[in-house]
Formats: C-alpha cells, sequence, structure tokens
C-alpha cells in the first residue's frame, strides 16, 4: 500500500504528463514518421529460402548413436563448407556480383551477412537463406549454394569411393598376380621336378628291396640247413670204419650207424655184405660232395642277392633324398601357393566389407525444392520500424518531460508549499 506522499508524487507526475500530452503525441508521431520516411528511403533487401535434406545411406542403421552423430557432424561439416571463400567467390563470379551496381567482395559478402546457413533444430534439414536487394538474384544464388553443396558431397563421395577402390583393387591385382607366379612356380615344378616318378621308383625299390630282404631270409635258413647236413655227413664220413660197417650189417639186430636215407639207398641195391662198408663211405661222400655244392649254390644266391640289396638300397638312398629334396620344394611351393590363395581371399573379402562400408558412410544431400523469388521485401520491415520509432519516441518525451518539466513544477509546488506554511505561522502568531 502506498504512502500518502507516494500518492501525492504520482498524481503530480501523472498530472504534469497529462498537461504535456500533446507534447508527447507530437514526438511518438514524429519518431514514427521520421523512422517511417528513413525506411521507405532504405535499399531493400529480398531474401530467398532453400532447405537442402541430409540422409545417410539406406544401409546404415539409422536407430544407432554412432548414425546420429555422424550425420550430426555431417551437417556441421556441409554447413561450414557452405561458407568457404572459394564457393563464395564462384557465386561472385558466375552472377557477376564483382561488377556495378554491386561491387561485390567476398569479404563484403560476408561482412553483409548475405548467406546464411542454418540447422534446422531436430531435422536432418539444412536451411539456406539468401538476402540480395534483386528477389530475383537472391533466389538464383541460394539455389547455386544449395547445388553447390550437393555437387560437392557428390564429389567427396566419389573422390573417397574412388581411393578405396583403386587402392583395394591394387592389392587384388598384386594378390592375384602372387597367386598366378605361385601356381605357375608349382606346376612347372611337378612337370620338371619328376616327383610323382620319384615316388613310384622308391614304392617299387621297397617292394623289391622287401622281396629281395623276404628271399634272403629264406635262402639264409636253406643255407644253414645245409651247411648243418653238410657238417653231419662229413663228421660221419670221417668217423665211419669197416667194423662200422659190420656192425651195421651184423645179425644180432644191433642198431646201423647209417642214416635211414643211406640205409635204404643201399638196401635197394643187391650188394653183398662184403662190399658194403665200401659203398656206404663213397655214399658218404656222394652225400657230403652234393651238400657242399648246395651250400656253395645257395651261398652264391645269397651273395648275388646281398650285392643287389646294396645296390638298391644306395638307389634307394639317392632317391630318397632326391624325394626328400623334392617334398621340401613341393611343400614350400605349395605352403606359398596357400598363403597367397588365403591373401587374395582377404582382399577380396576386404575390398566387399570396404565397397559396404564406404556407401554405408555415405551421406546424401537432395534439395528439397528450389528458392523461390519473393516480392515482398524482408528489409526494411517498415511497419515494424515504425512502430519501434513510434515507441522509442513516446518513451523518450515522457523521460524528457518526467526529467525537466516535472522537476520545474515539483519545485514551484514546493516554493508555494513554504510560503503558504509561513503565511499560517504568521497568522497564528498574530
Amino acid at each position: 500500500m502506498m504512502s500518502s506522499g507516494e500518492e501525492y508524487s504520482l498524481r503530480k507526475h501523472l498530472a504534469v504528463l497529462k498537461a504535456r500530452r500533446k507534447w508527447i503525441v507530437a514526438c511518438t508521431l514524429a519518431a514514427g514518421l521520421s523512422t517511417g520516411l528513413f525506411s521507405f528511403f532504405q535499399p531493400r533487401i529480398f531474401g530467398a529460402k532453400t532447405l537442402i535434406l541430409v540422409s545417410e545411406s539406406r544401409t546404415t542403421d539409422p536407430d544407432s548413436k554412432v548414425s546420429s552423430l555422424t550425420l550430426y557432424e555431417g551437417l556441421r561439416t556441409y554447413k561450414t563448407l557452405l561458407f568457404n571463400d572459394s564457393v563464395i567467390e564462384k557465386a561472385i563470379e558466375k552472377f557477376k556480383l564483382q561488377q556495378p551496381p554491386y561491387h561485390l567482395s567476398v569479404e563484403r559478402f560476408r561482412r553483409d551477412d548475405m548467406l546464411q546457413v542454418s540447422l534446422q533444430k531436430n531435422t536432418p534439414l539444412l536451411e539456406v537463406d539468401v538476402e540480395f536487394p534483386e528477389p530475383h538474384l537472391a533466389a538464383d544464388i541460394a539455389n547455386f549454394f544449395a547445388t553447390e553443396a550437393v555437387g560437392l558431397n557428390e564429389k567427396i563421395s566419389a573422390t573417397d569411393r574412388e581411393k578405396t577402390v583403386q587402392f583395394l583393387q591394387k592389392e587384388m591385382k598384386r594378390a592375384l598376380q602372387d597367386l598366378e607366379s605361385s601356381n605357375k612356380r608349382l606346376v612347372e615344378f611337378n612337370k620338371t621336378s619328376r616327383i610323382e616318378a620319384t615316388r613310384e621308383w622308391v614304392r617299387n625299390l621297397l617292394g623289391r628291396i622287401a622281396e629281395d630282404e623276404a628271399n634272403l631270409t629264406r635262402l639264409k635258413v636253406k643255407l644253414a640247413g645245409c651247411q648243418s647236413e653238410r657238417q653231419g655227413l662229413s663228421n660221419r664220413s670221417r668217423t665211419y670204419t669197416p667194423e662200422m660197417g659190420a656192425s651195421d650189417a651184423s645179425p644180432l639186430g644191433q642198431p646201423s650207424q647209417m642214416s635211414p636215407a643211406d640205409d635204404a639207398a643201399l638196401s635197394s641195391q643187391l650188394i653183398s655184405p662184403e662190399e658194403r662198408p665200401s659203398r656206404v663211405a663213397g655214399h658218404l661222400q656222394d652225400l657230403t660232395l652234393e651238400a657242399s655244392s648246395q651250400v656253395l649254390s645257395l651261398t652264391g644266391q645269397i651273395n648275388a642277392l646281398e650285392a643287389a640289396l646294396r645296390e638298391n638300397n644306395r638307389k634307394l638312398d639317392r632317391l630318397m633324398q632326391e624325394k626328400a629334396v623334392n617334398e621340401g620344394v613341393l611343400g614350400q611351393l605349395s605352403l606359398e601357393s596357400k598363403l597367397c590363395t588365403e591373401d587374395y581371399a582377404a582382399v577380396s573379402k576386404k575390398f566387399r566389407e570396404a565397397s559396404m562400408s564406404v556407401n554405408a558412410r555415405t551421406i546424401d544431400l537432395r534439395q528439397m525444392s528450389p528458392a523461390l523469388p519473393y516480392e515482398r521485401p524482408i528489409k526494411p520491415r517498415i511497419p515494424l520500424n515504425i512502430l519501434l520509432g513510434a515507441t522509442f519516441g513516446f518513451l523518450a518525451s515522457t523521460f524528457v518531460i518526467l526529467l525537466f518539466v516535472g522537476e520545474e513544477k515539483m519545485k514551484e509546488d514546493s516554493c508555494a508549499e513554504k510560503k503558504l506554511r509561513e503565511v499560517r505561522r504568521s497568522n497564528k502568531g498574530q
């Protein structure tokens, strides 16, 4: 609640303003009219707007945070690129704005804020706004900047794709050449090394050696039997005497000292008992000689087999060494071919993945609709300027009246009030 002094002061201010209302109205009208006249003679500025849709490739995930960040960074990037001096200079040269009556330069173009690029909040839209004294030129300039943005985006995307594809194509070509060279060396080695023939020779030699070893073992067993038989016959021939022959023929039934085979051979002949001992001794000698000849024959066969085995083993050792060397070279060439194949497959996979990745990172720019010329200027805004000028005139005149006229009035009222109090005191004193 205001005090009586404040009410009195406010009443006095209102009274002053009411008394000077004509001056306030006059100042308000004068300020509004002057502002309107000033605005009327200002050059007209026309605006033109166009929208650019910034969208990601269809291969990307629209719900991922990385995708949103990429889109936002793309918006900021193209906003910055449109303010590039080279793009502004192209626009000036295209529309010949450096000539009269505009005399524009890149610096003046920037200083006068003729181009404004803004991000539409919560939308993938880039707004290109151009302000220019000519409406058709403003629309053409706005469309030019939008077209430049789209072309620049296509150029950047094409350059990225081309660089990636060229690099990976070179890698694929290099990997393919390595693979073909490795396969060629492998085929040539298989032709010149006769490794299959060497393997067949080794198998045949191994079979022959195994067969010879089996025959050698059989002959050695047979030789051991013949040697044992010869030794037995030799011992019997040395120890045989006529008395043994007589005892062999004695009718007492004592056991004979001859072998059953010799006894059967002698029994089959009609030999008198007197001739029997000499015949037995000769027969034993014949058997011993026959056994010796068999031993000699078997020994010769064994020696021949052992010589053949030694020769075959030497051949086998040489073939095994050659086979080992060839197998080592073949394994190395096969491993190299396998590695080259895997390398080519890996490079091909990288090429496919990189192609998809480049397409996924691609940001597409598309002009939503061309900018159209508007005949109604956006600057100066005469009604708004008149309203602002009238408001300023009203506030300024009110302030001046309250500051100067109000203070004088208050001083006069204060002096009159003092005189009235003095008069009242003098009346009371009388």
